[in-house]
């Protein structure tokens, strides 16, 4: 994914388009629950990835190999409540936590799941 093609969603990261939208769209959801998401990390350039991967080299993932890098994982914050909407909620929308243990606030996007019925419709024809 080039820079260019990163939509910025409302928390101010930047994030695959599709991602994005969902993003926005659960961000929404949460906030009539009461419950407030924050990202705190959307995607990241190979140069990033690098310097992270330096910095935390237990927690980081490989550089090239993040779904970060491909604008398909959000970083979160909001504690305990944040978690405990998204485990109920994030599948609605596209999003997993592949590890869950070990990064609680990492959740990634399926990269097609789309909150536009009449796109999912017209992908299915």
């Amino acid at each position: 994914l080039k820079p260019d093609q990163l939509k910025l969603a409302v928390s101010g990261i930047k994030l695959a388009p599709v991602t994005a939208r969902s993003w926005d769209a659960m961000v929404a959801a949460a906030k009539a629950d009461g419950v407030n998401l924050r990202a705190t990390d959307g995607y990241r350039s190979y140069d990033e990835q690098v310097r992270l991967k330096a910095k935390k080299p237990n927690l980081a993932a490989t550089p090239g190999k993040s779904n970060h890098g491909r604008g398909l994982a959000v970083d979160v914050a909001g504690g305990n409540k944040a978690i405990a909407w998204l485990d109920r909620n994030a599948s609605r929308f596209g999003f997993r936590n592949p590890i869950r243990k070990k990064e609680p606030w990492h959740w990634e996007h399926d990269g097609v799941t789309s909150l536009n019925p009449y796109e999912d419709l017209l992908k299915n024809l």
